[in-house]
């Protein structure tokens, strides 16, 4: 077989394929919904041109008359646009509550009491009796090497220091080590998450404040 004839079928198999597919899919315009307006209309497009050519006209003419004709065209043309984006606002909004998607969201953030899940079956084939067992029983049962852990409440322990905790940190935190670490900070270090400023004399560099 020559690579003519291969060419030739090749071009023949491209062309149905590409037949199929436009009569598959022929090409449309989408249309607009009942009622709907786009944000740009005509309207705004001739205020537009009212505009550029009143432009066109005070620049070439230079006087006051022109300028104020072009000062109130363009006023007008603002005005109009801020009154359609406005109003295409509105309807966009309104049109969202029409939806039904946007209705069974809205249904679903009302309820106020959600009902829990409150009776599973436990593998000892018996029923939960509460929410927070038939939670423990998802948890189980879905992580099985899951370890609930015990919420220890600190503010019960006892915070009283040991005398031997102030001399670990009276050796660890010196007048020295401090100094030293300001010192380290560029001048113009702004105080940070701690809260610790720093100020320094401009010729000794004499730590004055923590």
């Amino acid at each position: 077989m020559g690579t003519t004839l291969i060419d030739a079928q090749v071009d023949q198999l491209t062309e149905s394929l590409l037949s199929s597919y436009h009569t598959s899919c022929p090409e449309t315009l989408p249309r607009d919904s009942p009622g709907e307006q786009p944000w740009w209309g005509a309207d705004l497009e001739r205020k537009r041109g009212k505009v550029r050519k009143a432009l066109n006209r005070a620049m070439n003419t230079c006087t006051d008359e022109a300028w104020d004709a072009y000062y109130a065209a363009k006023s007008s043309y603002k005005k109009c646009i801020r009154f359609r984006r406005t109003t295409g606002w509105r309807n966009y909004c309104g049109s969202i509550e029409s939806c039904q998607q946007a209705n069974r969201v809205r249904k679903v953030l009302a309820q106020q009491n959600t009902p829990e899940i409150a009776t599973l079956r436990k593998p000892d084939n018996t029923l939960t009796s509460s929410p927070e067992e038939a939670r423990r029983i998802l948890v189980e049962t879905h992580f099985p090497d899951c370890v609930f852990a015990q919420v220890t409440d600190h503010s019960e322990e006892n915070q009283t220091t040991s005398e031997d905790d102030w001399l670990y940190a009276c050796r660890m935190i010196a007048l020295e080590k401090l100094q030293w670490a300001i010192h380290s900070f560029h001048p113009s270090k702004a105080p940070g998450a701690d809260g610790v400023l720093h100020y320094y004399s401009g010729v000794g560099r004499r730590w004055r404040h923590v």
